[in-house]
Formats: C-alpha cells, structure tokens, sequence
C-alpha cells in the first residue's frame, strides 16, 4: 500500500535470544517519513509498528510536525547558553551541544562510541569503552544542565549489575561488582548463560584496570550531586556505587601489605601503557577514593548500612599514597605505577598521572598547597598524544587556573574541526559520541563546582568578555555569571532544591556558605 520496508532477523547464540528491527519509508507528497522499530522497542510485530509509525508520521501535516520539531529543540535551548568573546569555544560549545541531544535522551539505552552515525563496521563494535570513553558523553550533561540525559547511563550501569557481580567474582574471587573495558547493551545475565564464559568480554589488557568499575560508577554519584533527589538515589544510585565500593573494599583487604601497612593496590594495568601487572596505579587509588566516599556519603544520607560503611573507611586507610618518581631536577611528580620512573611514558593516550584532579575529583583547588604543588609539577611535565586526553587533561589544568588548557585545547582541535562543525578524532574518526566532552571542557573553563565549592571563571582570560546562564552545578544550582573588561559584573544562583550554597567570592576570594530554599535564586554581589 505505498510504503516501503525492510524487516530483518538477527539471529541469537547459545545465550542470546537475538532480536529484530524493521525500517519503513511512506511518502505524502514531497514529505517523506522514515521509522525504525526494534523487538526491544515493542512486543507486537515491528514490521508492523513501523509500517504504522511513518504512515501516522505523513498523515500529520507538516506545520504540526515543524512545531513539534521546533518546540523540543526550544526546550533543549532554553536550558543553559555561552555568551563568549571566543571564535572557536562560542560555537564549538553550540554544535557539541547539540551533537549530545542527537543521541542522548531520557528512556533509551545509552549510546557507544559512535553516538548514531556509525558505519557497518564500527571499530570495537561500537562497545562502551569504561575507562574513559563511554564516560565523556554522561559527565557532559550534568554540567550543561541537561541532568535527564544522563539517565540512560545510569539505567545502563544498573542492568551490568548482575554481570558486575559475576565478573568480580570470577576474575578477582571479590565481592561486589567490578568491570572491563567493554560492554554491550542487553547483555544476559551470567546466571542463565549456558557458554562456557557466559558470553563475557574481557580484552587483555585493558579490561583488568581497577579503577574502571569506579570511573563507570561516578557517573551516578554525579547525577545525585547535580541533580540531589533522595528517591532516585536510593532506588538507582546508591545499588551500583555500593557494590562497586564493596568490591574495592574487598580487593584492598586481599592485597599484600608494604611496611607502612598499605595495600600493595594491585594486580592492575594503567589505562592505556604498560603492562598488566603493576600496582599502585593512580587512577585505580583516586578511583577506589572516590568510590568508597561516594558510597559512605550515601549510605549516610539514607542512614543505612552503617557496618558496611565502616568497612569502606577501614578500606580507604588501607590504600596508599600516589606514586612519585623524580623529575630531570629531582622533583617528584606522580608517575602511572610503583616503579615506574621519569618519562618511562613518553606520551600518554590517558592522562594517568592526572586523573586524581581530574576526572576522580581527589585534589582540587582547596588541597593542600604541597599536594597541589606536586600535581601541578605533575600536569607541567606530562606529554600525551591528543585525542582522549585533551579534555580530560585541560580540564585538570582548569581546576588549577593554568590558563594554558585553554591554548591546549585550542591548538588541538582547531585543525580537527570539519566543515559540519564536528571533530576529527584522530586515531579513531568521525562523530565518536565522547567529543561532546569539548562542551563540557569548555563550560569548565567557566565554571567549577568540586565538593560542591563553586568557583566562577576559574580558568577564563581576562581579557576576554564572557556570559554564560544556568550552568549547572553541584548540589543542584542554576549559576549565571558575566565578566566584562576583566571583571565580574554578575553572579546569580538558582537553588532547585534547596540545601547548603556554598560559592567562592569571585571579589574577596573567601568561601561563602549560606542555606537556600527550593527555585530562591541568590545575588552575590562585591
């Protein structure tokens, strides 16, 4: 009956039941409706469905199917937005943006590496990378004030969980939940797979960095401190980064002890150098950190848990400290394992040795000055070959002030960025869903908020003119700020649900604590 279509039958194996989609294309006209229905989308015929789907689609008539469009993209905007005096960050900022909303929305599975312009032959299968890459895309729509986006992450991490807890099992004889490198949406269970390694993944090396499990994890602890709700975390937050924090607990009581009493963290591999068995690795530790405070924090706030708790605080002593190495002049930097010496890595895929303050959130701007005077040696001297590392590694600048990222960034992507306003990832391609991360760098630049201290243009030029509105940060506040020939003409906060605000004064430099109530915005003034 005019409308053209494609069904077809992806087979299962031992452990998966397999699946189908079709793909229906109807005309009305020069107006032309393309659907795709999977049998994860329906449990009626999905030839069907998609038949039914792109002939309502051209029934409609075109100004109502505009205005729809229109409306949803008004709502996207209306969010969040830079004013920046900046040829490249104002519209790199935009098309990222809007790059994420073509992916990412509330209720669908979380996309991998390729967001959804990948070809027929993705490289890893278009898996979710968990030590850096499926990460980006979910961090980035807190800080954009799209918080809802980052729920199919969320929902993602609570599906693995089963296949967490097996893999922790059966690799480390840990309790808890752990994870590798990749991981694919609909996975079955561990419990009912008949294979011999229940359809696992576990590419060696990579897939035995510890720290993985918490960097996956943090995404959630992220959402509750964007996006405070006391329901959501007990029901979707607080089951992953409790049996991820248990599993750090356990593999901390199993390792060796070094004279000092510490565990001897490991046996690990350090995202992406070396070889697997090294210990000590930072981010293993900062990710363990994180991880066993996240889930103190939240038990404490559902009051629950309180022995499990204490077990994760007796964890968290017995980790060790951050490996150092001396520099050409004998200065210590923090190095990617025990052992490991000066510029053993000549050049970093992931920025190892900077993970600690940026993405682990363990030594920010309010450390103590010889903590903070080691990384900052630390971020000096590390070399890294671009792509996965420029945002993550200008960013930990930016929680120093080190202008430079600023530079970094630019200086890497200008030659990268394509006609279309994308970015060439080099090494990998086109359109990998983790360059929406440029968005949320940027936003970095202009604002910060780590233990929930927030921190206006922390890492902005002043000779450069900026605005930004409803940025949003920790404890779920709404920050708008100007700064104009070098100075901060306004700052406003938006509480959305109450709670402590607690603001670097941008013109005394003092800490600022102050109790607020649900949609009270607050003027900080010099």
């Amino acid at each position: 009956n005019g409308v053209k279509w494609l069904h077809v039958k992806l087979p299962g194996d031992l452990d998966y039941a397999g699946m189908e989609y079709a793909l229906a294309i109807a005309s009305s006209g020069k107006l032309k409706a393309v659907s795709l229905v999977t049998s994860r989308d329906t449990r009626k015929n999905c030839r069907d469905e998609a038949i039914r789907l792109a002939r309502e689609t051209v029934a409609t008539p075109p100004a109502t199917l505009a205005a729809q469009h229109e409306a949803v993209w008004a709502q996207y905007w209306s969010a969040s937005g830079v004013e920046l005096d900046d040829p490249d960050f104002q519209p790199w900022w935009y098309r990222m943006a809007y790059f994420l909303r073509c992916f990412a929305k509330p209720g669908v599975v979380p996309a991998g590496l390729w967001g959804v312009l990948p070809n027929d032959t993705p490289g890893w299968h278009g898996d979710y990378h968990h030590n850096y890459n499926a990460w980006q895309p979910y961090w980035t729509p807190l800080v954009l004030n799209h918080p809802e986006l980052a729920d199919p992450w969320v929902q993602y991490m609570n599906d693995l969980l089963p296949r967490m807890r097996w893999f922790a099992k059966a690799t480390y004889d840990c309790e808890g939940a752990c994870v590798g490198i990749s991981s694919f949406a609909f996975e079955p269970d561990p419990a009912v797979c008949k294979s011999v390694n229940k359809r696992h993944c576990a590419l060696t090396p990579w897939s035995y960095t510890i720290g993985m499990a918490g960097m996956s994890a943090q995404i959630l602890w992220y959402c509750h401190l964007y996006r405070p709700d006391r329901q959501y975390l007990e029901a979707k937050i607080y089951p992953v980064v409790r049996e991820v924090a248990l599993f750090y607990a356990s593999f901390a009581e199993k390792c060796p002890r070094d004279a000092n009493g510490k565990a001897r963290f490991g046996p690990s591999y350090s995202p992406e150098h070396g070889g697997f068995g090294v210990a000590n690795v930072p981010f293993d530790i900062a990710y363990a950190r994180y991880t066993l405070n996240a889930a103190i924090a939240a038990a404490t706030e559902l009051g629950r848990d309180r022995e499990l708790a204490a077990r994760f605080r007796q964890a968290l002593d017995l980790l060790p400290p951050y490996p150092t190495a001396p520099d050409a002049a004998g200065q210590p930097i923090v190095v990617d394992w025990t052992g490991c010496k000066f510029r053993q890595i000549g050049e970093h895929n992931i920025t190892v040795p900077a993970v600690p303050v940026f993405p682990a959130d363990q030594v920010t701007w309010f450390s103590p000055e010889p903590e903070k005077e080691l990384f900052r040696n630390t971020l000096r001297q590390t070399r890294h070959r671009g792509c996965n590392s420029t945002v993550m590694f200008s960013v930990a600048k930016a929680r120093f002030s080190m202008l430079d990222a600023l530079e970094d960034a630019r200086n890497y992507y200008r030659p990268e960025v394509q006609p279309n306003g994308m970015f060439h990832w080099p090494m990998h391609g086109f359109y990998l869903s983790e360059s929406v991360g440029i968005a949320a760098m940027i936003s970095e630049f202009l604002l910060q908020s780590v233990d929930n201290v927030i921190r206006v243009f922390p890492c902005w030029p002043k000779e450069e003119d900026a605005k930004f509105t409803h940025l949003r940060a920790q404890g779920g506040f709404l920050v708008s700020a100007e700064q104009k020939a070098g100075k901060i003409v306004k700052l406003e906060i938006t509480s959305t649900v109450g709670g402590k605000l607690r603001v670097l004064h941008p013109w005394t430099g003092k800490l600022v604590e102050r109790e607020t109530q649900p949609a009270e915005t607050v003027e900080i003034r010099p």
